[in-house]
């Protein structure tokens, strides 16, 4: 978008104010629905207003969190507009974790290079940025911290402190470089990278001051620093460099750091959830096991609250097990080679292959155990509609529809659910072939799936039926529900992964093997995902 410049006089000229309705929709920013305090918005009572604190808060003996910042900005671009002002002063606006987290002290900007100027566009400053970032990715969570050294929300940490921690910098750069590939604005991409590089000075320095007993609120700062920095790689990735990795392990080591006890409060347990999908996920690609896989990380952070562990965390429980088990296989395969040179024995080698097969077997019984359980919870969550030939993105070249039907959820978190037990089965599919397990070791059988109660009112695949093809093609039914709609951008950020497995299994399938691909290049294009177009070839997998 282009900017044009308008001076004092222009400004102070007579024009009408576009409405609210307006600007939103042009910004894509939810407007405000309330302007009670954040106690009183999350207790849904009525709230008097009144500041600093409200008087409802002070009488009921609650903590008042005070308002949320009311802004309304404009683009200059759009005629007939002119510069709105936050009616709330700056002393007034006290964010939760401003108050709680301490002065941070400032930081060395020499050691770094300064960030290019910034696109002079009032529209595209700080805060509309992130809450474009946030609500079109949607990779945070909403469950507030209950004390100061409980996680932050991703907002929060995007907000910290009068904007000054290494969370704040690096949140901003990966929301900056995120508008400015949607919408092409090349100066700031540069001034993304300048933020990008303040962010690694900035962590590296927070890192030198942490220890094991380290304050669990900058711990959490400090996870939320290195995921956004990972997030920016794998938006800005021009290649398959695999610097998102080298984030994703600075990721894991900080949660290591933590503990498993750090993450039973319900702010940090979603946090928590957020990152082990993202963990499992990089740790698959890096063939390298993740500790996550031990019990202490499956049990622990439930431990206050063993009711609360739902079904989609247990099929997490076994997804974070494959790359251990892909880890397991890669030493048996080079054992082998070494039996062939002589260096090992045909015993030693048999051994091997019988240890990863039984923990292909157990990955398989536990993940259809945890999917019956999400069957049994969720029995209506999901149904199937004809293809809309006006909107589908399921079509082949000649403009026909890949399938007949498609799959619709009541939300984003049991679409993502499915989506990674059909990845995770997928990826068991070929341990299995290439190790030898027998299908009907591994319980594949109708005859097990009917002995299961019913009915089953998802028309998903359960446990025990389908191939490896349908499975792939589950996953691909599950595309015009996300890209449909307002979701479409978080759609294709939880797609990425499952849909590269899925393209896999579908070598043998060229008319859907090239949608695939090309889906995953309009990820790169119109979703602002340089990842897609470099994710690893079939071959290497």
């Amino acid at each position: 978008m282009a900017t044009i410049p308008i001076s004092d006089n222009a400004v102070a000229s007579s024009r009408t104010v576009p409405a609210r309705e307006e600007l939103r929709r042009f910004f894509d920013v939810r407007a405000r629905r309330t302007l009670g305090c954040r106690t009183c918005r999350q207790r849904k009572v009525k709230c008097d207003q009144r500041r600093p604190v409200c008087d409802r808060c002070k009488k009921s003996t609650y903590q008042c969190l005070g308002y949320d910042e009311s802004f309304v900005f404009v683009n200059q671009a759009l005629p007939g507009t002119q510069e709105l002002r936050s009616q709330k002063s700056a002393s007034q606006y006290k964010d939760y974790w401003n108050q709680q987290l301490g002065a941070v002290m400032p930081r060395n900007r020499e050691a770094v290079n300064n960030p290019a100027p910034m696109v002079p566009l009032v529209g595209f400053k700080d805060n509309i940025v992130i809450s474009h970032f946030v609500s079109n990715l949607r990779i945070g969570f909403e469950q507030k911290p209950a004390s100061m050294s409980d996680a932050p929300t991703m907002r929060a940490a995007m907000e910290s402190f009068g904007k000054q921690t290494t969370a704040y910098v690096s949140g901003l750069g990966v929301a900056e470089v995120y508008f400015s590939r949607i919408h092409k604005v090349g100066q700031m991409t540069m001034h993304a990278a300048g933020l990008y590089g303040q962010a690694l000075a900035g962590l590296r320095s927070d890192l030198q001051q942490m220890n094991r007993e380290c304050a669990r609120s900058k711990g959490f700062l400090s996870l939320w620093t290195a995921y956004f920095l990972s997030l920016y790689e794998l938006i800005t990735s021009s290649k398959d460099d695999g610097m998102w990795l080298q984030h994703a392990r600075g990721v894991a080591s900080l949660i290591y750091m933590l503990g498993p006890k750090a993450f039973q409060s319900p702010s940090a347990n979603a946090l928590y959830e957020v990152k082990r999908p993202f963990l499992g996920i990089s740790h698959i690609i890096m063939r390298k096991r993740c500790f996550l896989e031990s019990a202490e990380w499956k049990v622990t952070p439930w431990a206050h609250q063993p009711e609360s562990k739902l079904p989609g965390s247990m099929l997490m429980d076994t997804f974070v097990d494959l790359p251990g088990i892909i880890e397991d296989f890669e030493s048996l395969e080079e054992e082998s080679r070494k039996m062939e040179l002589g260096l090992t024995s045909a015993a030693e080698v048999a051994a091997l292959r019988t240890m990863v097969q039984g923990k292909i077997l157990n990955a398989i019984h536990c993940l259809s155990e945890a999917r019956w359980k999400w069957e049994d919870m969720y029995p209506r969550v999901c149904w199937k509609t004809r293809i809309n030939l006006t909107t589908t993105s399921c079509l082949d070249d000649d403009g026909k529809p890949l399938f007949d039907t498609c799959l619709n959820f009541v939300g984003m978190k049991r679409t993502f659910e499915i989506l990674m037990y059909n990845a995770g089965r997928l990826l068991l599919f070929r341990l299995s072939d290439a190790t030898g397990v027998r299908e009907d070791a591994a319980g594949n059988n109708r005859e097990h799936v009917w002995q299961r109660h019913g009915p089953f009112l998802n028309p998903l695949l359960l446990p025990g039926l389908g191939t490896p093809e349908s499975h792939a093609l589950e996953i691909c039914r599950i595309v015009d529900y996300l890209m449909n709609g307002e979701q479409n951008y978080h759609g294709a950020y939880i797609l990425l992964f499952p849909l590269h497995v899925a393209r896999i299994q579908l070598v043998s399938s060229p008319k859907m093997h090239k949608w695939i691909t090309k889906m995953l290049r309009q990820f790169a294009d119109e979703k602002g995902l340089g990842i897609g177009q470099h994710l690893p070839k079939p071959s290497s997998w």
